[in-house]
């Protein structure tokens, strides 16, 4: 990266729900700049790569992850933060990834929680913090995310978890409601504690075809 012609980076802002907490997946890194500091699994997209392919490749070949661990993928925000890298002028590509619970990558991989993540380098907080408001704005509008967060089946009080991790308001005598208009109804119930038990709900996350994936 000696030119001054910018450099296009793609970084997956994977996440996952698990204890009841959403993390994001960060790796060491493993050379200059910022060698041993922990930053998201990016990568330089190489030509005639696109950028979810190039996601993909990060996760895969920095975490040991594979395609089939996404259980939803979609095209976030750019950063063109200046001096953003000290090796060059860079532009960010974000992915925002959502990743299967049970998935599990390389000792060097962490889920950190969005609550306690650390000083990152390569303005990836403000990458990181930006993915997220865009899954917050998405949140109750694209009925794919909440399953791929969850798995197929959940609760309301699962939803409501969720939600608040996320910082969203999730109003518990409307929340069944809500969830009525955008899922199917189990006709099952799951213990609430003291209160009504919560309803069972049926969705399908939009699980990515990638081509070529089962030849790997």
């Amino acid at each position: 990266m000696t030119s001054n012609q910018p450099v296009v980076s793609v970084d997956a802002v994977a996440l996952r729900h698990t204890d009841d907490r959403v993390g994001v997946v960060l790796v060491e890194r493993q050379y200059a700049p910022f060698r041993h500091r922990r930053a998201l699994p990016g990568v330089m997209m190489l030509s005639g790569e696109s950028a979810r392919d190039a996601a993909l490749r990060g996760l895969r070949e920095k975490c040991g992850l594979t395609a089939e661990s996404v259980r939803w993928q979609t095209a976030g925000r750019y950063n063109d933060e200046r001096n953003r890298d000290p090796r060059g002028a860079t532009i960010s590509l974000t992915q925002i990834v959502v990743l299967h619970p049970a998935a599990n990558g390389r000792d060097s991989t962490w889920t950190i929680p969005l609550d306690e993540l650390p000083k990152l380098p390569f303005a990836h907080n403000q990458i990181i913090a930006d993915a997220v408001a865009d899954v917050r704005a998405r949140f109750w509008e694209d009925t794919r995310i909440i399953p791929a967060f969850l798995g197929d089946t959940f609760s309301t009080l699962d939803v409501a978890g969720l939600a608040e991790q996320l910082e969203l308001e999730a109003n518990p005598a409307n929340l069944a409601r809500r969830l009525g208009s955008m899922y199917a109804d189990t006709g099952r119930t799951q213990p609430a504690g003291r209160g009504r038990p919560a309803r069972v709900w049926a969705g399908t996350p939009a699980i990515p075809e990638y081509p070529g994936a089962g030849d790997e």
